[in-house]
Order: C-alpha cells, then structure tokens, then sequence
C-alpha cells in the first residue's frame, strides 16, 4: 500500500507541474527591427526642438529585452528588441548640446518604447548600452 502513495504522489506532482507549465508562455519579442537605424532617425527628427541638427553617431546592435513601465496602480511589460542609439543636437542658441544617449523598445520597425538612458528607469532590468564594449 505505501508503494502506491508515492506513486500516487509522484504522479500529482507531475500532473501539477505539467498544468502549472501550460500556464507559462515565452515571451514574444516581435520581429527583428531590420531598419531600427532609419526607424530612430526618424524618431529624432519628428521630435526634437531643431530637428535638422540631430545627427545619431551610433547605433547598438538590436537584442532581446524587456523592462516594465509602471503607473500608479498597475504595470505593463514591454518585450521586444533593444536598441541603444547615441543622438548630437543643437541647443536653442544654435550650438551643440553635447551626447545625448537613449534607448528604444521595438517590435519590428515600431518603437514602443524609448527614454533617455539619463533618466530614471523604469522597473525592469537595468538597461545597459553597449557600443564597442563602453557602458553608457
């Protein structure tokens, strides 16, 4: 009879673990941003104060991510790929304001996320822009 009891738990814990695992999916990251340099471009120069002057000197290569974006009562999870991209723009003075560094979340050639790697992240993991083995 106790031969039976552990058989009979040993099959629940199986039967638990399966149900349990077709709970979890992958996450989906979205296609590969095959024009991730034009798609940022374009970002910068529908965006910025003076448009013209931005000139984007790198650009990392896309990777998987994710990070999560908080708000007051809940969260959203953004999956997709990584893109770190360094921008120049002139100041309101007609002068160069110096690097700015930022990164973006796309899915495919849409950005679903950017922000300045400057300011505070979002709940996530630390993002990291790497270009030539540099941290920004």
């Amino acid at each position: 009879m106790k031969p039976l009891k552990i058989s009979l738990a040993a099959l629940t814990l199986l039967v638990s673990a399966l149900a349990l695992s077709a709970c979890v999916s992958a996450p989906n990251y979205g296609d590969y941003p095959t024009n991730y340099e034009s798609v940022i471009d374009n970002y910068f120069h529908e965006t910025l104060d003076i448009p013209e002057s931005a000139w984007t000197s790198k650009f990392s290569i896309p990777r998987t991510d994710w990070l999560w974006e908080a708000d007051l009562y809940f969260g959203k999870e953004h999956y997709g790929w990584l893109v770190c991209a360094d921008v120049y723009t002139k100041n309101s003075d007609n002068d160069y304001a110096g690097r700015a560094s930022y990164f973006f979340i796309l899915r495919g050639d849409n950005i679903i996320f950017t922000q300045k790697t400057s300011e505070k992240f979002p709940l996530g993991p630390y993002i990291e822009c790497q270009f030539a083995n540099v941290i920004l």
